[in-house]
């Protein structure tokens, strides 16, 4: 599946030359290429892809972009088709140092600020809660967990 770029005021680009590509299916990477663990680099690219693919299954998949400027990046952001404006966006980690330490999470933080977003997401390895920062509140909730809420929910309506 494709996801098209957005910058960090969710302003589309007129020429569609940057996107993100994902396999539909993880399990796929695990086909093609070396088995890996917990601990792989990797990991993080394949839970990223994991909850992207739940997302495939959406009505509002067109609705989903990636933002990406100079400095920074956030992995998912779903942009309103009427006013172009972000009504959520996360960040997809597989790692506990975001929960402990959430200033790491500087993109995700710049893109709250820019857009006025007060809440916002950030996927972690094992760890749940909510850290307020810089008048935001980051939702912290373990990879694994945010995928199965995301596709019960798209499966319950």
């Amino acid at each position: 599946t494709i996801i098209d770029r957005v910058d960090n005021t969710c302003k589309s680009f007129q020429r569609k030359n940057f996107f993100k590509v994902y396999l539909i299916n993880p399990s796929m990477r695990a086909a093609l290429f070396d088995t890996i663990t917990d601990s792989s680099e990797m990991v993080g690219n394949l839970a990223e892809t994991a909850i992207i693919s739940q997302w495939f299954h959406s009505d509002h998949r067109a609705d989903l972009k990636y933002s990406r400027w100079k400095n920074g990046e956030v992995d998912i952001v779903r942009v309103d088709p009427r006013t172009q404006k972000p009504e959520w966006a996360v960040e997809i980690k597989w790692s506990d140092a975001y929960f402990a330490n959430p200033t790491k999470l500087k993109s995700l933080i710049h893109f709250a600020q820019k857009n006025d977003l007060t809440n916002v997401t950030a996927t972690s390895k094992t760890q749940t809660g909510v850290t307020p920062i810089e008048g935001r509140s980051i939702e912290h909730v373990p990879s694994s967990l945010y995928c199965y809420t995301v596709g019960r929910n798209l499966t319950l309506g």
